[in-house]
């Protein structure tokens, strides 16, 4: 909404100064423009009113171009019929003045269609539509965005590759095993032991967890055995101590009644 300019400065008046491709201010010179413009008009202005260039060309000549698609070369300041070329610009564009948020409650008005997504733009108001991953196409149109069937684009899979809506998956034939992708850990033969080393491996096993309880149950048993013994020792201890208590309690009392 505001009005501004913008613009270069550019100088030539010996032909030997001009370098092909180079359009930094001697014969050419660029601007960028930035982004929100929704109009523009070219202008020149010749401080020396085009006294101080080549004889041969005292004409200018501006226009908007994309970026990169236009090469400067000294031949352009020869060519009369300049102006006659035409060359490509972008235009940016969007959908209205909402968010992608505002509009997305307007089911009625929203213009992204099936397998695409509202995205907001970096060059002002409005909002874009977008295919989905796995999808391409045109999301301003009914069944616009289709399925990209990665199996025959891509070719990701070194196993069998399976195709989806928007995605695909791999997976590896009977007897092999993994994640099947090319870039991942492929598919690789599953090992498979023999039946009488499995057998083996499942007696060794056995044994070892019937010596593992057999292990256990000794130990319990020292454990118990242990346990006893100490209570034993400690009833036994109880026993003379209590005894010889009782026996001193006695004697004054024996000894009183074999006097009397």
């Amino acid at each position: 909404g505001d009005t501004y300019s913008t613009g270069c400065l550019t100088f030539c008046d010996n032909i030997t100064n001009v370098v092909k491709g180079s359009c930094s201010g001697i014969g050419c010179c660029q601007t960028a423009i930035p982004k929100g413009v929704r109009s523009y008009h070219v202008t020149f202005d010749s401080s020396n009113n085009h006294s101080n260039v080549l004889s041969f060309n005292p004409c200018s000549y501006g226009f908007v171009v994309e970026d990169g698609a236009y090469n400067f070369s000294i031949s352009d300041l020869y060519d009369e019929n300049f102006s006659d070329k035409e060359f490509p610009m972008i235009l940016d564009w969007t959908i209205g003045n909402q968010t992608c948020a505002e509009a997305k409650m307007d089911q009625e008005n929203y213009a992204c269609k099936e397998n695409s997504d509202c995205i907001d733009p970096e060059n002002g108001p409005g909002y874009l539509c977008k295919c989905l991953d796995g999808f391409q196409g045109n999301p301003y149109l009914s069944q616009g965005c289709q399925d990209i069937n990665e199996c025959n684009t891509l070719k990701p899979c070194n196993g069998t590759c399976n195709n989806a809506p928007g995605s695909y998956n791999c997976s590896c034939p009977d007897g092999f095993e993994d994640d099947g992708l090319r870039n991942g850990t492929g598919c690789s033969p599953k090992v498979v032991m023999p039946h009488h080393q499995s057998f083996s491996v499942a007696v060794v096993a056995l044994g070892i967890g019937v010596g593992v309880l057999f292990s256990l149950l000794c130990l319990s048993w020292v454990y118990m055995g242990l346990r006893q013994r100490k209570l034993t020792a400690e009833k036994s201890e109880n026993r003379q101590q209590n005894g010889g208590m009782l026996m001193r309690e006695q004697l004054p009392k024996r000894a009183e009644m074999l006097t009397t």
